[in-house]
């Protein structure tokens, strides 16, 4: 195949940086480099496989050429269009949500109204998923704070449409760095506040190992903001489906607010399920692989016709519930434990309570470290955060006490 590649752009359509990543997950090896340009091969089954040389130092005069020439040997070789090859190099730093309209079409269309709603209702999941991120609730009123807008206009883009009813491809490209939290770092909100970790005027008893002065290990990597949004849109998708099959109580709209529904994730669903012809809604997730931070486990949920008919009500429920205290959400990993009563005959954690500190961030990249009483099964997941070094969302009002900042009210911990 044949593309045309303007060659006076010099705007490039694809970065020396972007291809090479491609190279490394398409399978492609590192082969030799100097100072202008690396060798990569794809290597083949009985000889010599494929080779191409990806040009990196623009100051020389012919840099511009020979990346065009790169392109062009990976269309040739795919059978690629230069738009797909840049989909796909994209695509490594992105996290892929495919949404999928299950129903009859004609021509491989569908009703050109029924697409303005599906892509106004993905705006609003999006949207959604950014403020629960954010700060969780089970309703959200006012304007939409900064960092949402951000995260919608300049984080997300729609890709082409693909076969096999209607699908739309939502990239969200990962822009931003894993967020590193150190013990030495300045901590918003906590200028004023005795040393990280130090122990209290009276020591509480230690709940199991705890990060004490002069451990090695006291920062925290946490996962960029980009990829915690579309991890949360996921949960509240999995949940929003879950609670439609059970009594809705008081308690479960807070918890489920926590892990990402609300009121505005129900409302957008509904205005992509509207259609009449409309089977299910799949929405499925392709995971960038990042150094350092797990990929969720969440691949696909699908919204039926059954949960589709009760996302009304669970709306409903969760707008009557609009007006609380502000609250916050922090994402980050818990570096010590403080029981706060005595450890029983039975040995049971859930019968114990404690005070757990979390190291992490708020938002978008705010540093945060707060403290937070857990219980039962809260205080299993502090637990399995300490001893497994993984990251967990703490959600609550924020409230400075003394020098130290803490999370109180109805407080829900999510790993």
């Amino acid at each position: 195949m044949t593309v045309s590649l303007d060659e006076d752009r010099r705007d490039h359509i694809v970065e020396p940086g972007q291809l090479r990543a491609y190279l490394s997950s398409a399978g492609w090896a590192l082969v030799s480099a100097d100072t202008a340009a690396e060798l990569w091969e794809l290597p083949s089954v009985g000889g010599r496989g494929q080779q191409i040389l990806v040009p990196f130092n623009s100051s020389y005069v012919d840099f511009d050429r020979r990346l065009r020439e790169s392109i062009q040997q990976l269309c040739d070789l795919y059978d690629w269009d230069v738009e797909r090859l840049v989909a796909s190099v994209r695509a490594v730093r992105s996290d892929l949500l495919l949404i999928r309209a299950d129903q009859l079409t004609r021509f491989d269309s569908i009703p050109l109204r029924q697409a303005e709603q599906l892509i106004s209702g993905t705006l609003g999941m999006l949207t959604a998923a950014a403020w629960s991120t954010v700060s969780p609730k089970p309703s959200f009123a006012g304007r939409h704070p900064n960092i949402v807008k951000q995260f919608v206009g300049d984080d997300v883009r729609m890709g082409h449409t693909q076969r096999g009813s209607f699908i739309i491809t939502v990239y969200t490209t990962i822009e931003d760095e894993p967020v590193e939290v150190r013990e030495d770092q300045p901590i918003a909100g906590d200028e004023d506040a005795a040393p990280a970790f130090k122990p209290t005027a009276q020591p509480l008893q230690a709940a199991g190992p705890s990060v004490t002065e002069g451990a090695e290990d006291t920062s925290v990597k946490l996962a960029p903001f980009q990829r915690r949004v579309m991890a949360t849109l996921a949960t509240g998708l999995q949940e929003a489906r879950e609670i439609t099959r059970r009594p809705l109580y008081v308690r479960r709209v807070e918890e489920s607010a926590a892990r990402g529904v609300s009121a505005q994730l129900c409302e957008s669903l509904l205005e992509m399920t509207k259609f009449e012809g409309l089977r299910s809604l799949g929405m499925s997730f392709q995971w960038a692989a990042l150094a350092a931070i797990p990929t969720p486990t969440i691949s696909g949920v699908l919204i039926d016709r059954d949960t589709i008919g009760e996302l009304e009500g669970v709306r409903d429920r969760f707008k009557a519930r609009e007006e609380r205290p502000p609250r916050v959400s922090i994402y980050g990993r818990v570096m010590r434990l403080e029981r706060t009563q005595s450890q029983g005959a039975s040995h049971d954690p859930n019968e114990e309570e404690a005070v757990a500190t979390l190291l992490g961030v708020e938002g978008r990249n705010v540093r945060r470290q707060v403290r937070v009483e857990v219980s039962g099964e809260q205080h299993s997941i502090a637990i399995r955060s300490y001893d497994l070094q993984g990251a967990i969302t703490v959600s609550g009002e924020l409230h400075r006490e003394g020098s130290r900042y803490w999370l109180r009210g109805d407080v829900e911990v999510v790993e």
